[in-house]
């Protein structure tokens, strides 16, 4: 999502706002996304279809709607039950803070994804997704000077919520 690392839920504020009030189809989605968040066709196409596979947005009969997840965190600010609904569809988003119960880089984090969880990651742009999320709902943090990361009291928390798979390895 647009924003950086600490901008993942801003822009998805605006896009569930948006979806809430418009129920627009895939194409209009596209398009709002294009002019709203300053993006290319090609990445609001990529944006939406990654919201979707998160579970954060539906499609059905051409029209979107967002999850009842989503329009949880959308009424209450809570990030909880959004992280909830990436980690059920997306793999390796609580394990991804599991690993943190200590700070480590993020090539130190690459190396124990495909090593425990055999992600098969070749960089860190998967990472950097999940990253994105996590850091933008307070329960990671990077050190400025650095690329460690480390996790927060409330990624602990949510950790203890999730159902989370064990290490393959």
């Amino acid at each position: 999502m647009p924003g950086g690392y600490g901008g993942y839920l801003a822009s998805m504020r605006r896009v569930a706002e948006y979806v809430a009030v418009a129920r627009p189809s895939p194409e209009q989605l596209q398009s709002w996304m294009r002019d709203a968040l300053s993006i290319t066709a090609g990445s609001a196409y990529s944006r939406w279809r990654s919201l979707c596979r998160a579970g954060l947005l539906t499609e059905s009969h051409g029209v979107s709607s967002i999850s009842a997840a989503c329009d949880t965190w959308r009424r209450t600010e809570n990030p909880a039950p959004l992280i909830a609904e990436i980690h059920r569809n997306i793999r390796f988003v609580g394990e991804f803070l599991v690993l943190l119960d200590a700070p480590l880089s993020t090539g130190q984090l690459l190396h124990m994804a495909n090593e425990r969880y055999r992600m098969g990651w070749q960089s860190q742009a998967q990472l950097s997704y999940r990253r994105g999320w996590l850091q933008s709902a307070g329960l990671m943090t990077a050190e400025s000077y650095s690329d460690t990361l480390t996790r927060t009291e409330a990624g602990s928390a949510i950790v203890e919520e999730l159902a989370i798979e064990p290490p393959l390895a």
